[in-house]
């Protein structure tokens, strides 16, 4: 006889399975890198808070006018958006030509420093190629203008799609067909069951809200704990990315609405529309990708889970450190890495100017023509009032009597203070964007002496600005070079544009093997300049005067060099060619200009030329001089 039987309990939950010893470890260690992100996100909130970050964007975008004044009696005048558009092209115009030499080497063998020496020089030429092939410049103007705001970062990494392999779990083969052994096992190596496609270098932009410092973070970089960039991504495409473990891809949870949504919820609520759709269930998981500077090493993990996404590992091929290139253009603070970001300190100047220049307008427009009159004067007084206030040009007015009956009514005056005080709070924003006397340089000074003192502490101040991102550029490139280092896989033919004009360069993976010694990466300063067609005219015309005057300055291909650079002139195929001119002048080969034996009208073509190209000189001078 069969046995009933018993009814299955409700409400009775699947029991999750017991967690080993290390994977109870592992959680904890998870929590406790959620905490340390949850202080560090306080930390910066306090900074965003403290230099009203978030107002700065809105003043950016010339959203300035206060919620208590009406839109018609209110004039916004962006003085920080002509500021950041005036600075930016000072400061990154032109991509930089970047230069990788040899500057250490444990070798002493001449021949080792020799092929050093070509390698650095081929490194060189693939980082010139990479630099417009990733789009170094757009990239880093946008990070210059987020270091006004708060900070700029960029971000070098190597990116890889992971696609089946369908040799996947056979021996691999070399390229004679032979198995390869394992040198530890001796059993034959397998393929992997995937393999990278769609092989690239990248430089992204990271948006400082993305980006955090540990809490405990000081000032420079020997300071820092660890790095942390906040990634958000649909949790469809994190449950199918392979990358991540598999178990937590299990359990991990959208904590986030995505961008748009929120907003759009908000509008019904305002309209009285409440479905279901309006809660805005999240949909975006928040991933953190942390940089544990002192262990070197990083993961991945998720809010709301609480399993690592990717365990602390060894750093990818080519990162030293972190993939970060930061830059920080505000004043250093000496107990936060969080500076003290320009435009902060251009809100309340730039709100003030907007308020007086509000009133003066508001004034102009409020205080129209008005009368007084005497009815009596009148046989009818409404009518002629009607004419007063709607009348147009040439209106009548008869009166039963003689003598005035229609009295103006004097405006209210605007008092000149205003103007004066327009006048400082200009200044006082020129002051604090750009520097003091910088604009109109030599203004208020009271001697030639001062006027040059201050315009020298000028070029100071704005050659800090260009260093400060040019160093910024110039790590990126580092980071990029020591990237293709670390992943290089086929050999390369790049065109590449540089002092030397369009040349092609032969890059082969051998030219990436590890060297004993250190390489060091420069950049053409003069070369990033605003090219002005005028200006680079006048410094040819100038250079080649003075080298028409003296040529024996350009027998040395060093000094001709360095004379050629402070001139802003990098053309080598035109410097050998310089060079070789002076060569036969000295020599006899060819007449000097004015010299005896010369041809007729040459000396003085020269002369003449030489005064012109002096006059333009004087010009570009008189130009940098009197910038206004």
């Amino acid at each position: 006889m069969a046995t009933a039987r018993k009814p299955a309990e409700q409400g009775k939950t699947k029991k999750e399975p017991e967690l080993t010893d290390e994977q109870e470890k592992a959680r904890g260690e998870v929590k406790k890198w959620l905490q340390k992100i949850e202080a560090a996100k306080k930390v910066k909130k306090t900074w965003q808070q403290l230099f009203r970050v978030d107002l700065a964007y809105e003043y950016r975008d010339g959203k300035q006018r206060p919620p208590d004044i009406p839109d018609n009696e209110w004039f916004t005048i962006n003085k920080i958006y002509s500021n950041l558009m005036a600075e930016l092209p000072t400061l990154y115009s032109q991509n930089p030509y970047f230069y990788v030499k040899l500057e250490k080497s444990f070798s002493t063998n001449p021949l080792d420093i020799a092929m050093y020496e070509i390698r650095a020089r081929i490194r060189q030429s693939m980082l010139n190629y990479l630099k417009k092939e990733l789009k170094l410049k757009e990239k880093s103007r946008v990070s210059i203008l987020d270091a006004y705001f708060q900070f700029g970062v960029l971000k070098v990494v190597f990116r890889a799609d992971m696609i089946d392999n369908p040799d996947a779990d056979r021996p691999m083969a070399d390229d004679d067909d032979n198995i390869m052994l394992d040198e530890e096992t001796g059993q034959p190596i397998q393929q992997p069951k995937q393999l990278p496609a769609n092989e690239a270098y990248v430089i992204a932009r990271v948006h400082p809200n993305d980006f955090l410092f540990d809490a405990e973070a000081g000032t420079l970089e020997d300071e820092w704990g660890w790095l942390a960039q906040r990634i958000r991504r649909p949790i469809d495409d994190v449950k199918k990315d392979s990358r991540y473990d598999a178990t937590a891809r299990e359990t991990v949870k959208a904590t986030e609405i995505e961008e748009g949504e929120a907003e759009k919820a908000q509008q019904q609520r305002k309209k009285g529309s409440f479905t279901h759709q309006d809660e805005s269930e999240p949909t975006m998981v928040v991933l953190w990708e942390i940089y544990n500077l002192k262990k070197k090493e990083w993961m991945v993990l998720s809010e709301g889970c609480d399993k690592y996404m990717m365990a602390p590992g060894p750093l990818s091929k080519g990162v030293d450190m972190h993939p970060f290139g930061i830059l920080r253009m505000g004043l250093l603070r000496d107990d936060s890495p969080y500076p003290v970001p320009p435009v902060s300190q251009w809100i309340d100047p730039q709100k003030a100017y907007c308020e007086v220049r509000s009133k003066l307008m508001t004034h102009r427009n409020r205080f129209n023509r008005k009368y007084e009159m005497w009815d009596g004067a009148f046989a009818d007084a409404d009518d002629a009032a009607a004419k007063l206030e709607a009348g147009g040009d040439g209106t009548v007015l008869r009166k039963q009597q003689p003598g005035q009956a229609v009295f103006p009514i004097a405006d209210a005056a605007l008092d000149q203070n205003h103007i004066q005080e327009l006048i400082m709070i200009r200044g006082d924003f020129e002051e604090l964007a750009v520097g003091s006397n910088q604009v109109g340089v030599g203004a208020g000074v009271d001697s030639a002496t001062e006027a040059g003192i201050i315009e020298k502490r000028v070029s100071l101040r704005e050659g800090d600005k260009v260093s400060l991102v040019m160093d910024f550029v110039t790590n990126t490139a580092r980071k990029i070079d020591q990237l293709v280092q670390g992943n290089i896989t086929k050999d390369h033919a790049v065109k590449v544009e540089g002092p030397d004009g369009e040349y092609w360069e032969l890059v082969r993976t051998s030219d990436y093997d590890d060297i004993a010694g250190e390489y060091a990466y420069s950049i053409n300063l003069g070369a990033t300049t605003p090219q002005i067609p005028e200006i680079e005219r006048a410094q040819w015309m100038a250079f080649l005067q003075l080298i028409a005057s003296a040529p024996q300055l350009a027998t040395s291909k060093a000094l001709l060099k360095r004379t050629a650079e402070m001139y802003h002139v990098y053309d080598q195929t035109m410097i050998e060619e310089l060079y070789q001119i002076a060569q036969k002048m000295m020599s006899g080969g060819m007449q000097q200009p004015g010299g005896v034996g010369s041809l007729p009208g040459v000396a003085d073509l020269m002369t003449a030329a030489q005064s012109k190209t002096g006059g333009m000189a004087s010009g570009i001078n008189n130009i940098r001089g009197g910038r206004q």
